[in-house]
């Protein structure tokens, strides 16, 4: 299912998201998306080894989460459709060990095998052929390696309204965790642990907040979450391919 008229349209729309170097640098100087951003990789990397060392970012955006990666993994190597998000990526992220190029989901530029993780943040909801991407993701992963998923999660209240407000966001409230489940399992993958961020603040419009609030940002959270403990903004989920 395709919600816009046009491949046109769809990259006129993300280029306008993710094509504001201004607005992603602020964002990744904002102490309250860091925090959001860094909770988001520890439960994703919950269980990784340290052998694991190359990562492929699919789907890099404005190169915040990216720009994590690069501290953590001795070569990272970001991809993303919209030239002008890469651009930005280059600008937020684009030193140390980080390589970004464009490039499709659904046709990856790499060898088998050439990567030990892949993580892919926000990315399976805006395609119309995710189980295409999944296959790619798993092409270019080693036998045993690992795939970080960050998807919106349809339980939470915010996370649905966005998706209702806003085009490009409108696949978020099909992703239930067992729907973001079965797109891994069974297609060679099995999971090994999964979790849930908060998000009952929508950070993207708190960027801006001063670092004082975070602290009371933080317990609102973790209120919330003992609430509604299924109801975090993003399912982040860790999968491994199987050796054989």
């Amino acid at each position: 299912m395709a919600f816009f008229a046009s491949k046109a349209l769809q990259e006129h729309v993300f280029d306008s998201v993710y094509g504001d170097i201004g607005r992603a640098q602020a964002l990744c100087r904002s102490q309250v998306r860091r925090h959001y951003e860094t909770r988001i990789l520890k439960i994703g990397l919950r269980a990784l080894e340290t052998s694991f060392r190359d990562c492929l970012d699919v789907g890099c955006g404005r190169g915040i989460f990216t720009a994590l990666l690069g501290f953590r993994f001795r070569k990272v190597v970001a991809i993303d459709r919209s030239r002008r998000a890469v651009r930005t990526a280059g600008h937020v992220a684009g030193d140390r060990n980080i390589r970004f190029c464009v490039s499709d989901a659904g046709a990856l530029p790499f060898e088998n095998g050439a990567f030990d993780c892949v993580t892919a943040k926000d990315v399976l909801h805006h395609l119309d052929e995710p189980a295409r991407a999944v296959s790619e993701m798993k092409r270019v992963l080693r036998p045993g390696g690992i795939l970080i998923s960050v998807e919106p999660n349809n339980r939470n209240w915010p996370g649905v309204a966005a998706g209702i407000l806003l085009k490009h966001e409108r696949k978020a409230v099909l992703c239930s965790p067992g729907f973001l489940i079965r797109q891994m399992v069974g297609r060679g993958f099995s999971i090994l642990h999964y979790g849930m961020d908060g998000f009952f603040i929508p950070y993207g419009p708190l960027a801006c907040t001063p670092a004082r609030m975070l602290g009371f940002l933080k317990r609102f959270e973790d209120y919330m979450g003992r609430l509604f403990p299924f109801g975090g903004g993003h399912f982040i989920a860790c999968y491994q391919k199987h050796r054989k």
